[in-house]
């Protein structure tokens, strides 16, 4: 099978790196337990006839569409360096960030990628997207992220009686990551007085933990409030998106399933 032909402005992308999606096919490998890197998507669209829910050919397609849609004055040495990331968690970090993008065009926003706090200093940190919804510019950090699951384990049929978490903890450990995140990417920047009335955002996907998250907050619709303390005034961490994952209008091409919208009143 030809990765490169089925996935053309991604081939494009690769091939101005000096290789091709068929060569990086070859040293991927197929475990769908672990985090994906692109030489393992590459490997199993090439390989594997079975399909999941979300799996290789979505991510591939997700970025395909991504790169073919960027305007055509945007650096996409950035996009590649991530996409080709020997870190995996990179990798979905930026299948999500492509997904928003996607979602952001169709609804009409002008989104900004990877856009420096600083743009005097190569070395600022950035955000992966900023959009301005509701008249006020929001910076926005896009997270894949996965709970433990001896932590947060799962009723299974060989397990039935496993003690699992309640919605209440499961909205604790997920808010425990949103704000670990807006920490991590922000914090200097805010100490600096950067952001002034601009808002601060998450898009905390959950992809890698649907089976964790998903069935509690949905069913427990009550308790998918954030808890007490998350959100702040601004310049603090003014919105979070739980999210997941999901193939988009009879296509591969992935989208954004919002399961709670927390956002600061």
């Amino acid at each position: 099978m030809d990765i490169d032909a089925q996935f053309p402005a991604l081939s494009t992308l690769a091939h101005s790196h000096g290789i091709t999606l068929n060569d990086l096919a070859k040293s991927g490998r197929a475990d769908e337990d672990e985090y994906l890197r692109l030489p393992d998507c590459c490997y199993m669209v090439q390989k594997t006839k079975h399909r999941w829910v979300v799996d290789a050919r979505n991510y591939l397609a997700t970025f395909d569409e991504f790169i073919r849609r960027l305007p055509d004055d945007y650096s996409r040495k950035k996009i590649w360096r991530k996409v080709a990331s020997r870190n995996s968690s990179e990798f979905l970090d930026t299948v999500v960030e492509a997904a928003w993008a996607l979602e952001f065009w169709d609804n009409g926003n002008t989104p900004v990628l990877e856009q420096r706090f600083d743009p005097s200093n190569r070395d600022s940190k950035d955000a992966d997207i900023v959009v301005v919804l509701d008249g006020v510019k929001h910076w926005l950090d896009a997270k894949n992220i996965q709970l433990s699951k001896t932590k947060f384990p799962v009723a299974t049929a060989d397990n039935p009686f496993v003690q699992t978490r309640s919605p209440q903890d499961i909205i604790r450990a997920l808010a425990a990551k949103a704000k670990a995140e807006y920490q991590k990417k922000f914090g200097a920047a805010i100490q600096s007085g950067f952001f002034k009335n601009d808002a601060l955002g998450i898009l905390l996907c959950v992809l890698k933990s649907e089976s964790q998250v998903l069935i509690p907050l949905v069913v427990d619709v009550p308790n998918s409030t954030p808890p007490e303390g998350l959100l702040g005034n601004k310049p603090g961490l003014n919105k979070v998106l739980i999210h997941t994952l999901r193939p988009h209008s009879n296509s591969d091409v992935l989208r954004p399933i919002v399961v709670a919208d927390w956002h600061a009143v």
